[in-house]
């Protein structure tokens, strides 16, 4: 149920159909008023006198009228929550000055909000999206330092292939000198053999590639890349 028909009930109203809510009641003092906004809405109108007697079948009233008096004290709303065998209901009091008094809040199963208690609503929401908003453009800046890294990586990614071709043309070599010698191990120790060159070349690869990506984020990475070339006598790759 909305109480009043003012802007401020227009707009609850359109919220609340938007939100796909069921059957909406308009109660207003003219209670022709309260039809038209009905109509509207595909709502009922009625007045504020038939109020009470309608609003034991709503689960939640918003009330906000231009009245200077309280339209609902706790006595009528014992009433409505005796009609309603004490089911809970939401009452949310958007009026300046108050349309509910407060007392009814204090009601068994009466859960009764003001404006300034959405307003304190509003702000923790805000207050939340700011911190989502931070952990967002943390993540983001994450992300951009990784495409960074891994564009400037890109640089020296022809020399860093290179280097580990060298490395690997060599451990070949190696293996296919001592091809004949390795052929009259057993099939485990041949294994051996093998894994533990790989594993070493993997080692003395280590260092030079480390240092070679780290330079990829600093000037000097074209001087270092160039030394690499000559010190291993490397291809660029293309």
């Amino acid at each position: 149920m909305i109480i009043g028909a003012g802007e401020m009930s227009v707009l609850t109203a359109r919220h609340l159909k938007s939100a796909g809510i069921g059957r909406l009641y308009f109660a207003n003092r003219t209670v022709e008023r309260a039809v038209e906004i009905a109509r509207e809405f595909e709502g009922t109108g009625i007045s504020l006198d038939d109020m009470r007697s309608v609003m034991p079948e709503c689960d939640i009233v918003i009330s906000s009228t231009a009245s200077p008096d309280y339209v609902l004290g706790a006595s009528d709303m014992r009433e409505v929550m005796a009609a309603r065998n004490n089911r809970s209901i939401l009452l949310i009091d958007i009026a300046a000055p108050r349309d509910i008094h407060p007392d009814v809040g204090r009601l068994y199963n009466v859960f009764l909000y003001t404006i300034d208690d959405l307003s304190s609503v509003a702000k923790f929401n805000q207050e939340m999206r700011a911190k989502e908003a931070e952990l967002v453009e943390a993540i983001a800046r994450d992300e951009m330092q990784k495409y960074f890294d891994w564009y400037n990586y890109l640089r020296v990614q022809p020399v860093m292939q290179s280097l580990r071709n060298r490395f690997n043309h060599l451990r070949d070599r190696k293996l296919d000198q001592f091809s004949t010698e390795l052929a009259n191990l057993p099939q485990p120790a041949q294994e051996f053999v093998r894994q533990f060159i790989t594993s070493l070349t993997e080692e003395y690869l280590e260092g030079p590639s480390k240092a070679l990506r780290e330079s990829s984020c600093t000037d000097d990475w074209i001087q270092f890349s160039d030394s690499l070339v000559r010190l291993f006598d490397l291809e660029r790759s293309k």
